[in-house]
This record gives C-alpha cells, structure tokens and sequence, in this order.
C-alpha cells in the first residue's frame, strides 16, 4: 500500500489558450481544493500558456507574484496545440505524483481525493471517466461516437469517454516524455504505456467563461490525429471496399451477356457509370486517408520541435525544487 507520507511533492498542470476570463476562477478554486486536500507534501502548480492573445500571460504573471511558493508558468512562443501544450505541462512538473487538468474549469477539483485514493491502492494512472457533459447535443453526439469508434478499431484497449483530466504517477509521465513520436493523443499514450489504470465517474461542468478554444474543427483534427495514431482501420474498411468492388465488378462482367441477349444494355450502361463513378469516389477518398498517414510520417521525419519555450516564470526556489 503506498502512502502520500513517502512521496515529497505533487504536481497539478494545465495547459492554458485565451482563458483570460476563466485563470483566476480557475487558480482560485484549485488551490482552494488543493489546501482542502491537507497533503503532508509539498505541492506546485505548472500553467502552459500556449501562446495566448488576451491578457493570459498578465494574469498568470500576477499569480506567480501573489504565489511565488508554489506557481510555475511556461511562455510557448505560439499556439502550438492543446496536445503540445499539455506535453509541456507534463514535461516542466516535477512531481512525484502529477494531475492534469484543463484550465477553463470543466474538470472539477473535487474528485482530487478519488484519484489520490486509487494512487495509494495502487494505481499508476487515474483518469477522469466523462458520465455526463454540458455541451451542445451535436458535440455529445459526435464526441460518443468518437470514442467507441476509435476504441473499436484501435488493437489497444482504450478507455471510453476519458479525456485528458487523470493522475498519472511520475514513471508514467517519464515514459510518455521518452516516447519520440510528435503527433500526441495523451490518453491514447496514458493507455499504451500499459501501467495500471482505472477510471472515475464524473460529471464534466459546463464552460462558464469565454468561447471554448476545441471548437469542432480542432475537435476533428484532434479526433483524425487519434485515429491516425492508434489506428490502421482506415487502411483496413478500403481494403475491404476494394475486395468488395472486384467482386461486383466481377458480376458485372459475367452479366453483361444476359443484359445484351435480353436488350437491355441501355439500363447496364448506367449501372456501370454509376459504379464507375462511386468507386472512383471511394479511391479518391483513400488517396486522402493515406495522405494523412504519408503527412504524419513525414512531420515526425522533419523531427522539429513538439514547441518552443518563450520564457518561464517562477521562483528561484522552485527552479531547484
């Protein structure tokens, strides 16, 4: 049985973009939560700011000075992505135990002591199960349909309607920072690293301030870059697609004769132009799917950097933590 006594700090990261409305709600309540916790530990609290346009980086300035002990902010020079961004927050913790957690308060503090409880049982990795979510019904219809689709088709076991909210142990957040590949789902990576995981049931909140920065465009790069990932399903349905058209093609041909000895070709002719013209679709579409694998072998061939660090902000004190 582990116990919270043996470990000597705790890290609670977020990636931030334009959540100039919502970082001080949000760093409210989570050190509130974090002080309701009582940990015999120390704690730090690691922002990402994915290179915002509002006043993100004043904000989070501000707090480093109200809370020199415990804030770290990291600068990006750009939006690089929430998935960078969060391969940031995890890289520039330093925890023994680390909790990410989105910053526009959708993840809820309040099941700290859950996931603090499954780590002492055991469990290297604690992630956040979405039972509920306040989003519009177009998003939670798409957003269910992504998870058991990837899930289905992915050769990992991968949890359902678990997103990036969880409690992985330091081992954890070491294997995924060695992994080299560029392309990142967190919770496809959090699952293949193949340590002990659980899921807890929550009600993910409804966004209160500002616009969501996962609008449904970002949510469906994220959603190809997941498939793309952990997936060869793509390649597999126009394999099939393919087998399928030789044989229809394939009765087409042994018909032919009876359609020209009954006299009926003209009807023959249009159903070989509508064939023509649904499998030529069906090939062009499977020359963009594999484009997108071509695209993302040849982003992790260039081999730029996941993103780069404009400045970061804390204590001297932290900085040799």
């Amino acid at each position: 049985m582990r116990s919270l006594n043996d470990i000597s700090l705790i890290s609670f990261v977020s990636p931030a973009h334009n959540e100039a409305n919502s970082l001080s709600p949000f760093l409210s309540e989570l050190i509130d939560s974090i002080e309701k916790l009582n940990l015999p530990c120390a704690y730090e609290i690691v922002v990402v700011d994915d290179g915002s346009m509002d006043d993100t980086p004043d904000i989070l300035a501000s707090w480093v000075e109200s809370y020199p002990d415990v804030m770290r902010v990291v600068r990006l020079t750009r939006n690089f992505g929430f998935c960078a961004a969060s391969t940031a927050a995890l890289y520039y913790s330093k925890g023994d135990i680390v909790i990410l957690m989105d910053a526009d308060m959708q993840d809820d503090p309040a099941i700290f002591p859950s996931f603090l409880e499954k780590w002492i049982e055991g469990y290297d990795v604690v992630y956040a199960v979405r039972m509920k979510r306040q989003e519009s019904t177009i998003v939670k219809a798409l957003t269910w349909i992504f998870y058991r689709m990837l899930r289905l088709t992915s050769p990992i076991s991968l949890p359902l309607d678990a997103g990036t909210y969880a409690l992985m142990d330091r081992k954890v957040v070491n294997a995924i920072e060695k992994l080299p590949e560029r392309n990142r789902y967190i919770p496809g990576l959090r699952s293949w690293s193949g340590y002990r995981q659980i899921g807890i049931p929550v009600q993910r909140r409804q966004r209160i301030h500002g616009r969501s920065r996962m609008g449904l465009r970002k949510l469906f790069d994220l959603a190809m870059m997941a498939f793309f990932t952990f997936s060869y399903t793509p390649l597999f349905f126009f394999r099939l697609l393919a087998i399928c058209g030789l044989g229809i093609a394939f009765l087409l041909i042994l018909a032919c004769p009876a359609f020209l000895f009954l006299g009926h070709m003209n009807w023959q002719s249009v159903l070989m132009l509508l064939m023509v013209a649904f499998f030529s679709s069906v090939n062009l579409l499977g020359i963009v799917l594999l484009s997108e694998y071509v695209a993302l072998v040849y982003d992790e061939v260039r081999n730029r950097p996941l993103y780069l660090v404009d400045r970061i902000i804390e204590n001297q004190s932290l900085e040799h933590r």
